[in-house]
């Protein structure tokens, strides 16, 4: 595919990419359309409270630093058998 083979003069990949994500929300908006209004809220809060990284798990007061589903069931089980 040539530099803005979709009508714009972006690179080929950003072009490839584009259509993607364009096909993606028109996907979006017919199936889930209820749904597109709170997701875009969210990104407009997203952007407003300048949030840039996903949550911080803690368990019992303290910092998960390796965090998975494998160590998170595993502490879980000291926590219980230790208690």
């Amino acid at each position: 595919m040539r530099p803005g083979a979709l009508g714009c003069d972006l690179a080929p990949e950003t072009d490839a990419r584009a259509a993607v994500v364009a096909g993606m929300r028109q996907l979006t908006e017919r199936q889930f359309h209820g749904i597109v209004g709170v997701l875009n809220q969210d990104a407009v809060d997203v952007e407003a409270l300048g949030l840039r990284q996903t949550p911080i798990f803690f368990q019992n007061g303290k910092r998960l630093e390796n965090f998975s589903a494998e160590s998170l069931i595993a502490d879980v089980r000291f926590a219980v058998e230790n208690s």
